[in-house]
């Protein structure tokens, strides 16, 4: 019985302190987007919005506090603009601008439709906003999540100068 009892208490154990650094995407994006997102708040022209999305990967991607987010199999993108577990893959042109980037990236269903192989391999990037703020002008609502212990969301401004968007400011909005 005093065996029964410590090997029950040693799984207990194992098994929270497993769980603690898992990647539980899909608890992620509801703790995170609620069930009260709006939806359809990406609205910039085709051209502006997809040059702002690349800049904005391609900073996030550099920036982060990801424990050797190169290492990831993957970096999955969606943009998490709409009702909770509702994300959207970022449209060809995106990807095929960003098919430079190593780790591959790749959307968020290709990860969905691999989850078992991929699981705790790869590294989340999302845009939950973007927004015109004026004429040559944008913000945009970005982050990152690797695991529980390790994700954050910034609020990056652009100005287009000289008809090219560049970042001008990058705040942490929150982190973990």
């Amino acid at each position: 019985m005093q065996a029964m009892k410590k090997a029950l208490f040693l799984l207990f154990f194992l098994s929270g302190s497993l769980s603690l650094m898992a990647q539980d995407w899909d608890a992620f994006i509801e703790a995170y987007m609620g069930t009260n997102a709006d939806a359809d708040t990406l609205q910039l022209d085709g051209d502006d919005s997809l040059e702002i999305a690349e800049a904005s990967f391609r900073y996030i991607f550099a920036h982060n506090r990801g424990v050797k987010p190169r290492k990831s199999k993957y970096y999955i993108l969606s943009f998490l603009h709409c009702a909770q577990h509702l994300s959207l893959d970022p449209e060809a042109p995106l990807m095929a601008s960003l098919s430079d980037i190593r780790p591959k990236v790749r959307g968020h269903m290709f990860y969905f439709k691999n989850k078992r192989k991929l699981y705790d391999k790869v590294m989340f990037f999302f845009i939950t906003d973007m927004a015109m703020t004026g004429p040559n002008t944008a913000e945009v609502r970005i982050g990152y999540y690797q695991n529980d212990e390790v994700c954050a969301g910034h609020i990056y401004t652009f100005k287009r100068v000289n008809g090219y968007w560049e970042l001008k400011r990058s705040v942490i909005e929150w982190q973990r």
